[in-house]
């Protein structure tokens, strides 16, 4: 059965059908104002926006999912696979449908979850194998030209084209990216304030002793790295920011901030090993 073009009940008024409030938030005179912005011309800023509105629902479905499931994962992950959901949820809803949007959102937001939860849990004996040989790999070339290794050098001491390495790459991404916050602090709350954060001391108060320690520590972390390192960890560790938000902020995907994130932690892991032989002998 072919389905209708979108929206195509709503074209001849363009009025979009408020449907009846149920007090959660998501049926509103607001929301009936983007839907016919959104109709008018079927811009991608009018799209967004009604993404960005019922963006609640998507963190509503990733905090249940999160709640039901017993495994580990990242919780951006599981509100990016959302936010996908969401996405074609907005790009496919018939208002000949007769349902609210917000019930049909929520099927396709949890069906996109699932989807990815699947494609997560496909092949990870593969995906650990691959994890193995490239941080052998890293850790070979880095000793060896006595700077981090590039993803070129990696695919071919793997003998990989830059393609599949990338793909793996991208694969196992998801897998090692555990959150800090995973256990007590990670709630996918909806508001600012909810927002999960860091455990971190006070910024003032401390003895000196450990204001010249922390200025030795954070010299050390940043001595090496590339303008755009820096700013992954700031923005990472001190901002609280997802990869997603760190990606739009420096004009990069997300997966190429994830790439930088872990070629900065590994560059510094094996910048203290080489520190701690150095002291040891």
């Amino acid at each position: 059965m072919t389905t209708p073009s979108l929206f195509a009940s709503c074209r001849e008024t363009r009025r979009f059908p408020l449907p009846p409030s149920t007090g959660d938030g998501f049926s509103s005179p607001e929301a009936a104002g983007l839907w016919n912005a959104f109709l008018e011309d079927r811009s991608t800023a009018h799209r967004n926006a009604l993404v960005q509105h019922y963006y609640p629902l998507a963190r509503r479905q990733a905090s249940q999912f999160r709640k039901r499931c017993t495994a580990r994962f990242d919780p951006d992950d599981v509100l990016c696979a959302a936010g996908e959901g969401l996405l074609a949820a907005v790009m496919t809803y018939e208002p000949a449908f007769q349902t609210r949007f917000e019930t049909y959102a929520a099927h396709r937001i949890r069906g996109a979850i699932l989807d990815w939860w699947r494609s997560e849990d496909a092949q990870p004996r593969m995906l650990r194998c691959f994890e193995r040989r490239r941080r052998s790999a890293w850790t070979q070339i880095s000793c060896e030209q006595g700077r981090p290794a590039q993803d070129e050098e990696l695919a071919a001491r793997l003998g990989l084209t830059r393609l599949e390495f990338a793909r793996l790459s991208a694969r196992k991404l998801a897998r090692e990216r555990i959150s800090m916050d995973q256990r007590g602090h990670g709630e996918l709350a909806g508001s600012e304030e909810e927002r999960p954060r860091w455990d971190v001391a006070h910024p003032v108060d401390h003895a000196p002793s450990e204001s010249v320690e922390r200025q030795w520590v954070r010299e050390f972390l940043c001595r090496g790295l590339s303008a755009i390192e820096r700013q992954v960890l700031v923005l990472y560790y001190y901002e609280d920011m997802t990869m997603a938000e760190i990606g739009r902020v420096l004009g990069r995907s997300e997966s190429r901030v994830c790439q930088l994130h872990r070629q900065v932690l590994e560059a510094l892991k094996l910048r203290l090993r080489q520190s701690h032989n150095r002291q040891a002998v």
